[in-house]
């Protein structure tokens, strides 16, 4: 399944007891629908908050489906979670461990005083940036790197070498849009990205992207920005 969904009033994607997860909700409808409990596989999960695009997940029926599938569930789904399409896959498929890429985009806008407009879908950052210096440094981040510094400090993940492959920023005025592609991502990851570009690129940090990679301790980057904002972009196999 390609599913779409505004993360915003969900614990994130994993269920949790006590809490609505995008992935519980899908899952309770699947159920309805065959009437048996159904098992999803994502893609990766999302935090609380985080968004998407453009989310897969796999799931295992004996029963044969066609596009008509799509409405049925999406009319048991609340509006904030859409299937978009669905398509049969080999046994030897996993939604989680095919996975090739992974794009993020970031988007945040610049202003002291909080715009109605973009409050919701963006982050606010009150302090002014320099571009030249956030391009420059974000280029850096492109290639084979230990994202140590990167990611929370309290993940069990113990291989934190990570391929980046893309990384782009656009704005429209006071707001951007920062997107990132890489092979993978650490907990937190481009929210701590993002955070560090910005002190770079605002002198509230004198390293560059460049040394604080090689550092490997999470105390040398920027803050973790808030999850509003973080959307999950594209996934490809």
């Amino acid at each position: 399944m390609k599913i779409c969904y505004d993360g915003r009033g969900y614990s994130g994607w994993q269920k949790q007891k006590n809490a609505k997860s995008v992935e519980g909700v899908i899952e309770d409808a699947l159920s309805i629908i065959f009437g048996e409990s159904i098992d999803i596989f994502a893609s990766g999960r999302t935090d609380a908050g985080v968004s998407a695009l453009c989310q897969y997940a796999h799931f295992d029926c004996e029963r044969k489906l066609d596009k008509s599938f799509v409405g049925h569930v999406n009319s048991l789904l609340p509006r904030d979670i859409r299937v978009l399409d669905i398509n049969k896959v080999g046994d030897d498929f996993h939604a989680r461990y095919n996975v090739k890429q992974k794009t993020y985009i970031y988007k945040f806008y610049i202003s002291k005083v909080s715009l109605p407009i973009y409050d919701g879908t963006h982050t606010q950052v009150k302090s002014n940036i320099d571009d030249e210096v956030f391009r420059k440094n974000m280029t850096q981040l492109i290639g084979t790197h230990d994202f140590t510094s990167f990611c929370a400090s309290d993940t069990q993940v113990v291989d934190k070498v990570r391929t980046i492959y893309h990384v782009e920023l656009t704005s429209d005025g006071s707001a951007y849009t920062f997107k990132i592609t890489g092979n993978g991502f650490l907990y937190n990851m481009v929210r701590i990205i993002v955070g560090t570009l910005i002190d770079i690129s605002s002198g509230k940090i004198n390293l560059s992207m460049s040394d604080i990679i090689d550092k490997k301790q999470r105390g040398f980057a920027g803050k973790t920005l808030s999850s509003t904002g973080l959307v999950l972009y594209d996934v490809k196999y």
